[in-house]
């Protein structure tokens, strides 16, 4: 289906989800998706996530999961060792497309995004980040936009009505930045 949508439109498309295998990825990338994003498995199975990377430079995205500072698995359920800052020391994060960071406490809590961890990624990494969890009210689409986070994810506020796509997608537009 995914494939079907980026055949038929000229969206930039990002999937993931079971990401195990560089053929998948090329399948993916092939069909005009715009980049694939590994998460689990980039902490699980570091020599295919590397792989990735270097295979396919600036078309993976890294997709974290974070609670309390640390990355979490398998849908939350596993913590892991790593820290965001730890993990990417042990990368080229010059190959990622983008960082897609969640903050598992905010997420679906209809109660703002976690301004601070996004603002310090944006001080500390030349990443691309994607805020992820939480992200309900246009205060929060302004305040990512002031740091120049690259993307945000918004999943239950437009559910539940509290944001639109396109008033989130005109105030974006008028306030972008010329280059």
């Amino acid at each position: 289906t995914i494939i079907e949508i980026a055949k038929k439109t000229d969206l930039k498309i990002q999937v993931g989800g079971g990401i195990r295998d560089l053929d998948i990825i090329h399948t993916y990338l092939s069909a005009g998706i715009s980049r694939v994003i590994i998460g689990t498995n980039a902490i699980k199975n570091r020599d295919f996530f590397l792989s990735a990377l270097q295979a396919f430079p600036a078309k993976i995205a890294l997709g974290l999961d974070i609670f309390e500072d640390y990355i979490y698995i398998n849908g939350w359920k596993e913590k892991t060792p790593y820290t965001i800052d730890s993990f990417l020391s042990e990368i080229d994060s010059s190959l990622l497309s983008a960082l897609i960071v969640t903050d598992i406490a905010k997420d679906g809590m209809m109660q703002g995004t976690n301004l601070a961890l996004m603002e310090r990624l944006m001080q500390t990494y030349s990443i691309d980040i994607i805020a992820s969890g939480g992200v309900c009210t246009m205060n929060d689409i302004k305040a990512l936009l002031a740091m120049n986070v690259y993307g945000a994810i918004i999943g239950k506020a437009l559910y539940e009505n509290q944001l639109t796509l396109s008033e989130v997608l005109s105030y974006i537009q008028s306030n972008e930045k010329v280059n």
